[in-house]
């Protein structure tokens, strides 16, 4: 099934809110094959994982989708992710102020779905997963 650009950037946008602020990473399941990767080894259950850890984590959690391309199988993003730092992370201790990490995502697509996830990202001290 081939998509046009447009419903491939909507499915990047579901990707990243619904399951980041919302925590509904069941959409997951719906917007990524079976054989999706993020990085060079994560699947879809270890992107669930450290969502929710995240969400654990970071309180009022917001991404802001900066700009968004499409071209051919892929949809790019740039993105800020904020959220108040409550509870510990990764072994840091939390602040309780709002923490942000910012960074760039590629996703492929195949046949109407999300395969690969490619990012890099930085934050302000408190490594969190990719968007």
């Amino acid at each position: 099934m081939s998509l046009r650009l447009d419903e491939m950037k909507e499915i990047a946008r579901r990707f990243v809110i619904e399951p980041w602020e919302h925590g509904h990473v069941d959409v997951l399941d719906e917007v990524c094959a079976p054989n999706y990767k993020v990085g060079h080894d994560g699947d879809i259950q270890q992107l669930k994982d450290a969502i929710l850890k995240t969400r654990v984590s970071f309180k009022n959690l917001k991404v802001t989708i900066h700009d968004m391309a499409a071209e051919g199988d892929l949809v790019a993003y740039r993105w800020t992710m904020t959220g108040i730092f409550e509870k510990a992370f990764n072994g840091v201790a939390p602040t309780g102020e709002e923490a942000s990490n910012t960074g760039i995502t590629i996703l492929r697509f195949e046949n109407g779905k999300i395969v690969e996830d490619q990012y890099e990202s930085s934050s302000d001290g408190v490594e969190t997963p990719s968007t």
